[in-house]
Formats: structure tokens, sequence, C-alpha cells
């Protein structure tokens, strides 16, 4: 008795496919299910129904979407996908690397100016250099005491730390490279 129902029911939906009903709005195929239904969904249904209403017993006036210039009755856009571009704040994506490439700069320069000012007078330059231009490949030069907290720019404050180390170690006073909950004492 159930596969007879089956049965009745997949040339039922054959019959249906061979000429299927429309969304009266969009036009669009309407499933087996919806067969009955005059829309495809609650959208259609709507924006048919308010479609023929005059502009003035509306909530929102007909106008262009501020975006793709469709003809629209919503607040301002047409879609969410033209509320999203909105939001937008970078055009291209080379304004967006030059706004990247611009705050690194800055922070660079923030730094740059602490390490400057954090620099004992009497440090020899020449040899912080060289510590720098004799870093090991893998490894980055480091300070002990970060200059965010008051470290100095001196050749005693530096040390050298695998990328992977200096990246976990960040801006911390005390830190062990085998655990970072494990504190050191500094001498």
């Amino acid at each position: 008795m159930i596969n007879s129902q089956i049965l009745a029911k997949q040339k039922r939906m054959e019959i249906y496919n061979l000429s299927p009903n429309h969304c009266t709005h969009c036009g669009s195929i309407l499933s087996y299910e919806k067969r009955k239904l005059k829309f495809c969904n609650h959208s259609c249904s709507a924006t048919y129904i308010n479609s023929n209403k005059d502009n003035n017993k509306r909530k929102y006036k007909k106008k262009e979407c501020e975006i793709c210039g469709v003809i629209t009755t919503n607040h301002r856009f047409c879609s969410k996908g033209c509320m999203g571009k909105s939001m937008i704040k970078y055009q291209t994506p080379e304004d967006l690397l030059n706004v990247k490439r611009a705050r690194g700069r800055e922070a660079f320069a923030r730094y740059s100016s602490r390490k400057k000012y954090q620099t004992p007078t009497d440090e020899n330059l020449s040899a912080i250099q060289k510590f720098y231009e004799n870093c090991p490949k893998g490894y980055e030069v480091d300070h002990i005491i970060p200059i965010s907290k008051g470290g100095a720019h001196s050749l005693t404050n530096l040390q050298y730390l695998t990328i992977s180390d200096n990246r976990r170690k960040n801006a911390k006073l005390n830190w062990c490279p085998e655990d970072d909950s494990n504190v050191r004492p500094h001498s």
C-alpha cells in the first residue's frame, strides 16, 4: 500500500514537471511542494502587493538603490548585498594595501622614536648595528626588557631568539623559551 502511494506521488510530480507553475512576480519555477502558491517566497509576494500601491501609501517611497540604481521600496538599498557594499571603506584592494602600509609605517616610526629616546648617549651604535647584521638565519634580535616596557636599546639588552620564540615572547618581561608560564629572573 505504501509503495503504491509513493508511485502515485512520483507520477503526479512527473506530470507537474511537464508544465510547472511560475511565480507571479519573478517568473521562477515553483517546486512541486509549492505548486498551489502564487509566489515563490514571502519577498516576491510583498513586492508584488506593494508594487500596486500608490507611492504615498507606502512605508518607504519608491526610489533608486544608492549602490546599483535599481528602483526599490526599501529604505536605502535594494538588497543585503548592496547594503554590504556600502559598508566597504576601500574601493580597491590597492586602497586597502596603502592604508595598511601607512599604519605599518606609523607603527614603525613610533617604535623607532621610542628606540631612539631609549638608547643611552654613550652606547656604541656601530656595535648594535653589527649585532643586528650578525643575526643567524632563523633568528631575530630581541630586547630582553622590551622597549615598550622601558628597556634600553643597548647591547646588554639584546639577545638572539628564534622567530617563533620571539613571537611568543612579544612584550613580556619575565619569559623563558621552554615554557611561556615559567618566570625567569633577570640578573
